[in-house]
């Protein structure tokens, strides 16, 4: 008899949970209710979803074999216009209550009439700057002989000194 009450127990807590919801996170369209959605796109779920179905067909051609889904394309696209921010767009789609810095080394070499002639912009921020100057072609087209163009490179002074490349005095003294 004891066993049978204790069964009937346990029956009545399991009665009392409620049934688990795996939504796919990484789809607004899931994960924001209906208030939510409004305020970070300014538009309801099935108006974005009419957009959706619109021009999904252009949107899964530009994609080009990447897995971004075309409603996930659409909301980055009406965060960005509802914000004018593509970082809130991105912290939203990774995870709402995360935060993201995304740190990448840039080098930007330009000529005396200050147009650009090379942009690098692919390592990450732990990288130091003599490196990413060592990895370029630029680095490799200065250090052989004759050099391409006869002048010289100005840098801050996280560089190496070279023939070519003038750094900054580290404690200059008059």
């Amino acid at each position: 008899m004891a066993v049978v009450v204790m069964l009937m127990l346990m029956q009545s807590k399991r009665g009392l949970r409620r049934s688990r919801i795996i939504r796919d996170r990484t789809n607004p369209l899931d994960t924001f209710d209906d208030v939510e959605m409004y305020s970070k796109f300014r538009f309801r779920r099935h108006d974005i979803l009419s957009m959706v179905d619109e021009i999904k067909d252009e949107l899964e051609m530009a994609n080009r074999g990447y897995t971004v889904l075309p409603c996930i394309q659409v909301c980055v696209a009406l965060r960005f216009y509802a914000t004018g921010s593509f970082q809130s767009a991105c912290a939203d789609l990774a995870d709402e209550n995360a935060v993201i810095y995304i740190v990448i080394c840039q080098q930007f070499i330009c000529n005396a009439d200050m147009l650009f002639i090379d942009v690098v912009a692919k390592w990450p921020g732990s990288v130091h700057d003599a490196r990413i100057l060592r990895q370029s072609r630029f680095f490799s087209a200065f250090e052989a002989s004759p050099r391409p163009v006869d002048g010289t490179m100005l840098a801050d002074s996280a560089y190496m000194m070279r023939e070519w490349l003038m750094t900054p005095y580290e404690n200059p003294a008059t």
